[in-house]
């Protein structure tokens, strides 16, 4: 297609694009998607081979914590990837890499001493160790975390430091799809979408009359799990509300680089 830039380049609005159509493709089963995928290959082959990668890596991994292909690093598909697959962090093994973003990256854990068997997430810094600031809201959300305590918020069960002196800290691990997809999969009414949105509303009035704004509201943090029930994740660049009504809220020890953390596609302008 003319002006198209080549394939290999993945700027935000391809990666944008890729996610819109493995979000389409993995709503749709068998000869729907197919047929999908197959019209799809006559317009833009590129984009129809990664997203059959994207499915197939999906069909091996599993869902966990889902979070837009924008915010991932470069990391292989199938989520067998670094040093801390297999390594021990406080009472866990960890198992399998599930996300990865700006603000940190997620493992699936199991409780690895006597007491009882657990499965967790568990969020660590990754690429991101030797960055003081990023320390420091890493520090900022693991707290933010431990003051919450709703049903719709993915609750802080643990924490630490690692060997090597990395923060750490373990989640409930949340078995969900992303809102959007989750609707859209099941075909739901607007008055089932508009009960599940009362869901998120309640999440987010807690953690506003807690102190706290979220500030990355957007599909791939907000999961359904297989009960229909709500569950709000990421407060990585969440901050607490004194900050947020400060006279200038980018001017603070955690902001002051110049650099803005945020989703381009859900940030307010």
């Amino acid at each position: 297609m003319p002006g198209r830039l080549p394939h290999d380049q993945l700027t935000p609005a391809r990666l944008a694009e890729m996610q819109a159509a493995f979000e389409r493709a993995l709503a749709l089963e068998g000869t729907d998607r197919e047929r999908y995928l197959g019209h799809l290959a006559e317009s833009d082959g590129a984009l129809a081979s990664r997203v059959r990668a994207l499915l197939a890596a999906h069909e091996r991994t599993g869902s966990g914590f889902v979070s837009p292909l924008g915010h991932r690093t470069a990391l292989p598909l199938d989520g067998t990837t670094d040093r801390w697959i297999g390594a021990r962090v406080g009472a866990y093994v960890i198992a399998r890499l599930v996300g990865a973003g700006g603000m940190g990256t997620v493992y699936e854990a199991t409780r690895a001493d006597d007491q009882y068997r657990h499965r967790v997430a568990i969020k660590l810094l990754g690429q991101h160790a030797g960055n003081e600031a990023t320390i420091q809201r890493f520090r900022q959300e693991r707290q933010i975390l431990a003051t919450l305590n709703h049903p719709n918020i993915a609750s802080l069960l643990d924490g630490g430091v690692t060997d090597d002196g990395q923060p750490w800290f373990a989640m409930e691990y949340i078995e969900g799809e992303p809102i959007t997809r989750w609707c859209d999969a099941r075909r739901m009414p607007l008055a089932a979408r508009l009960q599940l949105f009362q869901q998120v509303c309640s999440a987010v009035q807690y953690a506003h009359q807690s102190l706290v704004v979220h500030r990355d509201l957007k599909p791939g943090n907000i999961l359904v799990t297989a009960a229909g029930a709500v569950k709000l994740l990421d407060f990585g660049i969440a901050k607490l509300m004194p900050e947020a009504l400060a006279a200038d809220p980018d001017d603070t020890p955690l902001t002051r680089t110049g650099v803005r953390a945020y989703t381009p596609e859900y940030a307010s302008p």
